[in-house]
């Protein structure tokens, strides 16, 4: 079964407790925020569930008691949520993580974050197909493949919104970044801004199969910060 089968379009309707994480970047060290606004899910899912954030606003819906840390720049900002510290290691750019992780991840695509961005949209967004082009012709080495990767399952909500499987063991979307193939798939949602600019958002699940339906919950939050404007077509 994929994200898709988990769909169920319920509301959010309340507040998750608020767990504060900290983060490392360009402007060095930042403590955890002390609160911030949170949302609740329908019905007995919210206890099992919490809201993560950084001070740069970052935040994603995540199992409840798992720990957090993010890193942010210039390009965009990555908030990595997972059981264990040792997945901080994908931060170091060094590491592809196999374990259990939400990673919610921001591209600006008006900085360096464009090549990741425009890396993204040659696979997920066709209406995206001039920036690309645009990327690509700033240097030779810019060349990005074409082409959802054959593995993944993925839905589209509009021309700016994919949802995506990428099945266990297998490379696709969901292992484009930080995390590696394992031997739990990964569900994830990839938002386009549909401005001249094309921010990227992404968030990307590794749960264990207890608890994988919860992903709907963090997708429905994704939606609600990004801008539901994004899931129809033309912006």
């Amino acid at each position: 079964m994929s994200v898709l089968g988990f769909w169920s379009g319920s509301a959010i309707a309340g507040n998750l407790p608020f767990v504060g994480c900290p983060s490392d970047g360009q402007q060095g060290p930042l403590r955890s925020p002390k609160s911030r606004p949170t949302p609740t899910v329908l019905g007995n899912d919210a206890a099992r569930l919490a809201y993560y954030a950084m001070e740069d606003g970052t935040g994603v819906i995540a199992p409840r008691g798992w720990r957090c840390f993010g890193r942010y720049g210039s390009n965009g900002s990555t908030l990595t949520v997972a059981p264990a510290p040792d997945a901080w290691a994908v931060h170091s750019g060094k590491s592809h993580y196999v374990g259990l992780a939400v990673i919610r991840s921001t591209s600006f695509g008006s900085t360096s974050g464009r090549f990741e961005v425009a890396a993204f949209a040659a696979r997920l967004f066709p209406v995206a197909a001039k920036f690309v082009s645009e990327i690509e012709g700033e240097g030779s080495s810019n060349s990005f493949p074409r082409g959802v990767p054959p593995a993944d399952r993925i839905a589209r909500r509009g021309d700016y919104e994919v949802l995506f499987t990428t099945p266990a063991k297998a490379s696709g979307t969901g292992t484009r970044g930080h995390l590696a193939p394992g031997a739990l798939p990964i569900d994830g949602v990839a938002i386009l801004a549909a401005d001249q600019d094309h921010d990227l958002d992404t968030m990307d699940a590794r749960l264990p199969a207890a608890i994988r339906p919860l992903v709907a919950h963090i997708i429905k939050q994704m939606e609600r910060e990004v801008g539901a404007d994004n899931r129809r077509s033309g912006g």
